[in-house]
């Protein structure tokens, strides 16, 4: 069987995609600065679990050349715990807003609006997101992890110092450039895979391995560096702040802008910007979008009924049984050509002391009424789902009346 699973098709992701990015584009100062202090909180939190579980793997040296596969394996495995708390809460991350920045001027509608007014908008959002981010960073770095003294003893504050030397001291500036390019296109791959996705789950899955792919590859993620780089500073790294900020923070801010626009931004709008939808899709509870190796199918999850119900609201006489026979046989006569008369004048013994007249005096055309099975039940009526309706009971003389 065909496996099926939940998911846009890519021209209508990226058709949400963009609209992301509006929605993104028009959030207010003082929330996108909340939100990306939280974001920044969120990386911090997963860089503390990585960084402590990395740290008390042992590495091996052989021949005098260092093995350190499981401790790179650690801190991968981690750390993309802040970036999916990230994705599930829809918080601000100034890597992330670096793609839907892009998709937003490319798809700016020059009719409406300007492209220098967008890219002024967008220009506010990261500063916002800069401050959030760094903010948050800041705060789980001294407050979280600094002063409770979660890297005051060995192997801790070793590793921590080892991290951030090597981050801004032993990598030259075209490096971290050309390390950042790879880092933020999978970043921005797991966002696009996670708005692509519709249940918790898949949202987990999509992101969770991309982001350990670019751990373990060694990129660079320029919010990532704000938490590990002033935690080593902390720690008593020798590096100085402005080293850092020159050999590392710039041209990694530079090649993620760049991965998020050339790489994804500018490649999806050019492959799918022709084959999107007018509007973006919804995958909720009202449609899902299912697709079959490739292929996918909208599907209302409550179908209409074919027929119109009463309003509730104008006040409905209760029909006789008689009344409800002679409209079934309408009904279902109209759709079967060759109707079968059928007239039953036994009352049905359930429903006798109920008083309900069940007895017909004169005969009333049914179609497809057939005898009850041993299966059929043992009440005298039944109300079948989806607007059927099924009359019986267990008289083997009585017949059974369904649409």
């Amino acid at each position: 069987s065909a496996l099926k699973m939940p998911f846009l098709r890519p021209p209508d992701l990226f058709v949400a995609s963009v609209a992301s990015a509006k929605k993104k584009e028009s959030l207010s100062w003082h929330k996108t600065l909340v939100s990306a202090f939280m974001s920044g909180v969120y990386v911090g939190l997963g860089g503390l679990c990585s960084t402590r579980m990395a740290a008390a793997i042992p590495v091996q040296v052989i021949n005098g050349v260092t093995y350190d596969a499981l401790r790179r394996f650690a801190l991968a495995a981690f750390f993309p715990v802040g970036l999916v708390i990230i994705i599930m809460n829809g918080t601000e991350l100034l890597t992330g807003n670096m793609m839907f920045c892009g998709l937003a001027l490319l798809t700016v509608n020059r009719k409406k609006e300007s492209v220098w007014r967008v890219f002024l908008a967008w220009c506010k959002n990261w500063f916002w997101t800069f401050i959030g981010n760094l903010s948050g960073c800041l705060f789980t770095a001294y407050i979280l992890g600094y002063l409770p003294g979660l890297f005051a003893a060995e192997p801790y504050t070793s590793f921590a110092k080892a991290l951030a030397e090597n981050k801004a001291g032993n990598q030259l500036f075209y490096q971290n450039f050309l390390r950042a390019i790879g880092c933020n296109t999978l970043v921005c791959l797991a966002i696009l895979m996670c708005l692509a996705s519709d249940d918790f789950i898949s949202k987990i899955f999509a992101s969770w391995f991309v982001i350990t792919t670019f751990v373990c590859i060694g990129f660079e993620h320029f919010v990532a560096n704000l938490f590990f780089i002033p935690l080593g500073l902390m720690c008593g790294a020798a590096v100085p702040v402005g080293a850092a900020v020159a050999s590392n923070l710039v041209p990694v801010f530079l090649g993620n802008l760049l991965g998020a626009w050339f790489l994804v931004a500018l490649s999806s709008w050019y492959l799918l910007s022709a084959g999107a939808s007018p509007k973006p899709p919804l995958l909720d509870s009202t449609t899902k979008e299912t697709g079959t190796l490739g292929e996918s199918l909208s599907t209302p999850a409550n179908p209409t009924p074919s027929t119109a119900e009463p309003s509730s609201t104008a006040p409905q006489e209760p029909l006789r049984t008689d009344t409800i026979l002679s409209l079934l046989g309408q009904e279902v006569g109209a759709r079967l050509p060759t109707p079968v008369p059928v007239v039953s004048t036994t009352p049905c013994p359930a429903m006798a002391g109920a008083g309900t007249p069940v007895g017909m005096a004169t005969p009333v055309p049914v179609v497809a009424a057939t005898p009850p099975s041993p299966g059929d039940g043992d009440g005298a009526n039944t109300w079948g789902g989806g607007g059927s309706i099924r009359i019986w009971d267990t008289n083997p003389g009585h017949a059974k009346i369904t649409a």
